[in-house]
């Protein structure tokens, strides 16, 4: 069995390049099944954050897809020339894919290392498999090992305590823009979890009133609830731009919801107050022409990127408890992934000797009802048994012999003697 990870991420990439590749949960529900359907006998998963995406598949040794056309799947996908990537992808196979998967839900492999938003997105991600019927016995052991070793460093580490989200951080770094925050009023587009997470902050900040409006008016209203600020509809998001100090947003928007137009009709109407702007979503949701007009200052997650490292560096002791037991239980995953690979082929061994053992007694019974002689009674059992044995070695003998001229062949012959344990006690094979 082979895993492989292809994936794009902050480290590797500009958000300019990661939204051209990024997916919504509908785009991870499609991506599963096309993949399903290339390929029936691989699985999948996706991971698609603001700061990565990421392509799990577990296949045969043999089997399909190989790297490169995962590679290319993923530019064809998105309609996005798929040698256009090549510098900001990377390729993790097997033991190095399983440590990144753990490492990524973590928090090691953050933006802001040590945040723990991460986890519930991987959780997500393994849901959203799951359902499409394109995480089976591998990925679910490798997605519940991620899951579960998340959950042990943040009972047996510090690592992460102090940390707080990209969302939260991300506010932080736009306040000092405006100073003191009391009495100004922030504009929510979007309601998901992000935009919770900023406007918590800005509520620690002291702001004087939030307002939110998204596609789903049910969902903006059910956030304002939580939050003790108003909803209001999706068209009216033009005229509440002249009325924001601070506008967070983060959806799931294919392209921008906010334009440089827009911002630029409203400006004249601001009297010269300035106006900050936090963008977290990938793809971005404010066109980045923006930034170029009067009293306007963008935060994108790439902005933000530079601004947050210095703010967010984890413990350099907590972190390395953590990186260890991510190597232990990295190698507890790759071993239970050993087993499990292997478990069929000794169930087959079972099913091929059980047979033979079963054919060979059936005619040795069939022998012993004939006569009542006990010496030739314990011939004819002798004989079965070295018959058995023949017949179950037989095709590695044949095998052995043929390839006795290959290079592989010592290997075979090593694995053999350890495998039957041939050389713990020097048995001689008659």
């Amino acid at each position: 069995m082979r895993i492989i990870c292809v994936g794009i991420s902050h480290k590797t990439a500009g958000v300019e390049t990661r939204e051209r590749v990024a997916f919504d949960p509908v785009g991870v529900e499609r991506g599963l099944a096309d993949i399903d359907a290339r390929w029936p006998q691989a699985e999948a998963a996706i991971l698609s954050t603001c700061n990565r995406t990421e392509v799990y598949i577990a296949r045969a040794v043999h089997g399909y897809p190989r790297e490169h056309e995962l590679r290319q799947w993923l530019g064809d996908f998105h309609d996005t020339d798929a040698t256009s990537l090549d510098n900001s992808l990377y390729t993790l196979t097997d033991a190095e894919a399983v440590r990144h998967l753990l490492e990524v839900t973590a928090g090691l492999d953050s933006l802001v290392v040590g945040e723990s938003q991460i986890t519930g997105q991987v959780r997500e991600a393994y849901a959203i498999a799951v359902r499409a019927g394109t995480a089976r016995s591998i990925m679910n052991l490798l997605f519940q090992s991620a899951l579960g070793c998340a959950k042990h460093v943040r009972g047996h580490t510090q690592f992460g305590s102090s940390c707080r989200s990209v969302a939260s951080l991300a506010i932080d770094v736009a306040a000092e823009s405006l100073g003191d925050l009391t009495g100004t009023c922030v504009l929510s587009v979007g309601a998901g979890k992000m935009n919770h997470l900023m406007i918590r902050r800005l509520g620690d900040l002291g702001v004087a009133s939030v307002t939110i409006t998204n596609r789903s008016g049910e969902r903006a209203r059910q956030l304002a609830e939580q939050c003790g600020g108003q909803a209001i509809d999706w068209s009216c998001l033009p005229q509440w731009l002249s009325r924001a100090d601070i506008l967070v947003t983060s959806t799931a928007s294919d392209w921008p919801v906010i334009t440089r137009s827009m911002l630029a009709e409203a400006i004249p109407s601001r009297n010269g107050r300035p106006l900050v702007l936090v963008d977290i979503a990938v793809p971005r949701d404010i066109e980045p022409e923006a930034a170029s007009l009067p009293g306007v200052k963008l935060f994108d997650i790439d902005t933000l990127e530079r601004l947050l490292s210095a703010k967010a560096a984890p413990d350099a002791t907590q972190q390395a408890a953590a990186e260890k037991i991510i190597r232990q239980q990295a190698d507890s995953a790759l071993k239970r992934l050993s087993i499990r690979q292997v478990a069929p082929t000794i169930g087959a061994m079972y099913q091929y000797m059980r047979r033979i053992a079963d054919e060979e007694l059936d005619t040795a019974i069939e022998k012993l009802a004939t006569h009542d002689d006990t010496e030739e009674d314990q011939r004819i059992i002798r004989r079965a048994l070295r018959r058995t044995i023949r017949r179950i070695l037989h095709p590695a003998v044949t095998n052995l012999r043929r390839d006795s001229a290959d290079n592989a062949s010592a290997a075979h012959i090593a694995a053999l003697r350890q495998l039957f344990g041939l050389d713990d006690g020097e048995e001689d094979i008659k």
